[in-house]
């Protein structure tokens, strides 16, 4: 059933995170299939869920090393189990993505599910977005107070050029941060 099925397209789908009762390990998951439908069934969002729990326990390096993985308490690997699900659900299904993140220390990890389990976000890739548009902001409030000090011309630009190294190294990961959330609202949005 699974390489009938193989060629139809996956539009459609559902994000599961799972986090270990520790909070030390964190997983998002987003697996894929051709209805709306299908994505919200309860079946499929627990599968959805059941494979973040693997990723978590098992930590595959890649979409290949999951579904060459067992499943818990039966004698089938993931790839077996997409197999059931397909023949159960009777629509093309895969594995788009997955992240895990590990935290040590006294650090801990924690996920957020929006708009009805279609997008996700680790905490860490928030607070990367949020400090980088936070420098941001502060490097213009400083260019706008020393204009305002020395009756500049007062626009909302910043020159990199006036800049320590520093800021610049930080201001060009906020901007390859704020480039990481555009590329992401674009795939999931299908902008």
């Amino acid at each position: 059933a699974l390489a009938k099925k193989a060629g139809r397209a996956t539009n459609e789908g559902a994000i599961a995170a799972y986090s270990s009762d520790d909070a030390t390990v964190g997983v998002l998951i987003e697996v894929n299939c051709e209805t709306d439908f299908v994505g919200t069934n309860a079946t499929f969002t627990g599968f959805v869920g059941q494979l973040a729990e693997i990723v978590g326990n098992e930590n595959p390096a890649d979409v290949a090393e999951l579904m060459a993985a067992a499943v818990p308490g039966r004698d089938i690997t993931v790839e077996g189990l997409f197999g059931e699900m397909v023949s159960k659900l009777g629509e093309n299904m895969g594995v788009a993505r997955f992240v895990r993140e590990d935290v040590a220390g006294s650090g801990a990890v924690s996920t957020y599910i929006h708009s009805g389990a279609k997008i996700g976000i680790t905490a860490e890739e928030t607070a990367a977005i949020v400090d980088g548009f936070n420098f941001i902001q502060l490097l213009r409030l400083r260019s706008q107070h020393l204009e305002t000090e020395h009756d500049s011309a007062d626009d909302n630009r910043v020159n990199p050029e006036s800049l320590n190294e520093l800021d610049r190294r930080i201001l060009k990961e906020a901007f390859r941060q704020a480039r990481k959330l555009q590329l992401r609202l674009k795939l999931d949005y299908q902008l």
